[in-house]
């Protein structure tokens, strides 16, 4: 089996969001929410956030805070998700090992990258990070409306003649990527790191084929389904 692309999540995926770009995105929301009247101190605000968004990743931390200080106004909540989705963004540089690892595996495969968010602030981390020469395609999926990452991997799918069963999604999040993956038929990998790598869930469809400490462990991955036997459907056989 040789898989035809790969698709790739842009946040704790090509980028460690969660160390480089998360900490002053929840301090610059703590003080935007203490401004519209968060009755608290901004590091009692801060500090809350961060507590909160391990705690629960799925649910909107902005309106826990809120919740948590008793204080459920819908402007103090959104204050907080304003100035955490839309901010600008600073010089990053992407890491020398995933350079590497995209050159070489652009020499291979056609990959695509497909990313959910505000879509400036997503597209400025994407211009920051070089990354335009990479990707044949990069999507930006807007956080604020109606269409989710399968709808686009699907659109991906019929655009550029895809088989699922040949494609391989790489992404952090349980209930994105890979959830919409595994329901499109593609081999989903989970790298566990950023936000959710202790994100934990009993639903089928949430489970990854494989699950990476690293990213640059995605090679010999690929090296070892590429040289295993499949099934009769396509799919790397776990015999």
């Amino acid at each position: 089996m040789h898989f035809q692309a790969l698709l790739f999540d842009l946040d704790d995926t090509l980028l460690d969001t969660s160390r480089l770009l998360v900490p002053a995105a929840h301090r610059e929301a703590a003080e935007a929410m203490v401004r519209a009247g968060l009755p608290t101190s901004l590091e009692q605000a801060y500090q809350a956030r961060l507590s909160l968004a391990v705690l629960h990743p799925r649910v909107d931390v902005n309106r826990l805070t809120a919740r948590h200080f008793h204080c459920e106004l819908e402007p103090v909540i959104e204050a907080g998700r304003t100035a955490f989705y839309h901010r600008k963004i600073g010089p990053l540089r992407l890491e020398p090992s995933v350079a590497a690892l995209l050159t070489f595996l652009r020499s291979r495969y056609r990959l695509f990258l497909v990313t959910v968010g505000s879509l400036e602030t997503q597209s400025a981390k994407v211009r920051a990070l070089g990354l335009e020469p990479w990707f044949e395609a990069i999507e930006y999926v807007d956080h604020q409306g109606e269409e989710r990452k399968e709808d686009r991997f699907r659109a991906l799918l019929d655009r550029y003649r895809l088989e699922a069963g040949r494609c391989m999604v790489i992404g952090d999040r349980p209930d994105a990527e890979i959830a919409a993956g595994n329901r499109l038929g593609m081999y989903t990998v989970r790298l566990l790191r950023g936000e959710h790598r202790h994100s934990w869930s009993e639903v089928t469809e949430e489970q990854a084929n494989a699950e990476l400490l690293q990213l640059e462990l995605l090679i010999p991955l690929l090296e070892r389904l590429e040289a295993s036997p499949t099934d009769s459907e396509g799919v790397p056989s776990s015999s």
